[in-house]
């Protein structure tokens, strides 16, 4: 009964709608599980700039779950959910630069993977998970890394306060 009142809201164009929509089929609850359309609802919710829809696509893609594993289309979906400050599109982000799977050249990028990670650690108010990757990762770079990585992250963050105060 619930499936059927979230499908409604979802039609008539209710982006967080949508997305449960897309978790029942992604999940088989209240109806056959069916990843295709899970997909589809997800993309509506994603074309309704609802960051949770953004991250589920963006998951699929790059799990290759119910479509041809995509990390470009995951990288993408995962950036427009994490410019909205969802933390775990940002833990998704650091994970791909952390094993290269977001670079062209399938390289390790620990830099971005740190940047993301700390942005996770910020936009979760310092969520343990977030918090202990990026500790994880600060582990793994060397010391040019880290203050490049810093360097990234301060620049970042005066962008987005410019940003925030219409300078």
């Amino acid at each position: 009964k619930s499936f059927a009142l979230f499908k409604r809201a979802a039609e008539t164009g209710v982006p967080p709608a949508m997305h449960k929509v897309g978790l029942a089929y992604q999940n088989g609850q209240g109806v056959q599980q069916d990843l295709v359309a899970a997909k589809s609802w997800f993309e509506m919710g994603s074309n309704a700039n609802f960051p949770a829809s953004q991250l589920s696509l963006g998951a699929m893609y790059e799990l290759g779950a119910g479509v041809q594993a995509n990390p470009t289309l995951a990288i993408n979906h995962y950036t427009l959910a994490a410019d909205q400050g969802e933390p775990l599109a940002m833990l998704r982000l650091a994970s791909m630069y952390e094993r290269g799977t977001a670079s062209s050249k399938n390289e390790p990028d620990l830099v971005k993977a740190w940047t993301y990670a700390m942005q996770a650690v910020d936009a979760s108010n310092k969520a343990e998970l977030a918090t202990k990757y990026q500790a994880a990762l600060e582990g793994q770079m060397s010391a040019d890394q880290k203050t490049q990585a810093k360097k990234v992250y301060e620049a970042a963050q005066k962008a987005k306060q410019q940003s925030a105060s219409g300078n």
